[in-house]
């Protein structure tokens, strides 16, 4: 027989208490870990177009990588479109919206032809001299998609995309921001 005695139910508490914070503490260092598994150079490389599975799956497990990554993209792109806050930055009629960033436009036209399609039309009006080839929208939870642009024709590029698409699902909801780069 043993000889072990059954803590109490103060002492059990404290245990459970102790366990959970010691749960806590863990998680936090494997979440850190994780972030720190990725380079910063591999993760400004990825912003910037490059393809990385690492930094990709990295992304989709750690919110603080997420926003890092959002940041870096906001901070490189040639183009900035916000979260559609206000009435005047978002025209929305049949649930295609429309909105604005300084230099550039996004709206989503249904095409005629097929119903069942979208025309994305990105609009630059801005002079750079850098010519944007890629689209990033982002969520609320920074959660980050990227899509390619087609030639860009004098200032004008469009995307055509089933309604049910990832691009026109995110490009509807007002609370996205997207990257032109």
């Amino acid at each position: 027989m043993s000889d072990y005695k059954i803590p109490g139910d103060e002492k059990l508490q404290a245990a459970k208490q102790k366990f959970s914070e010691l749960s806590q503490i863990d998680e936090l260092l494997s979440s850190s870990e994780k972030l720190s598994s990725v380079s910063p150079s591999a993760l400004f490389a990825y912003a910037n177009g490059a393809e990385n599975e690492t930094v990709e799956k990295a992304l989709g497990e750690n919110l603080a990588l997420r926003r890092i990554y959002r940041d870096m993209l906001e901070k490189n792109a040639v183009y900035y479109v916000p979260e559609a806050m206000a009435a005047s930055s978002a025209k929305k009629s049949d649930d295609i919206l429309s909105r604005e960033g300084k230099g550039c436009r996004i709206r989503m036209e249904p095409s005629r032809a097929e119903p069942n399609q979208v025309y994305v039309i990105v609009e630059l009006s801005g002079n750079e001299k850098v010519t944007p080839t890629t689209l990033v929208v982002c969520d609320v939870e920074a959660n980050c998609s990227r899509f390619p642009l087609p030639k860009i024709r004098d200032g004008v590029a469009q995307i055509i995309a089933d309604r049910d698409a990832d691009l026109v699902r995110l490009l509807s909801d007002p609370k996205t921001e997207a990257f032109i780069r």
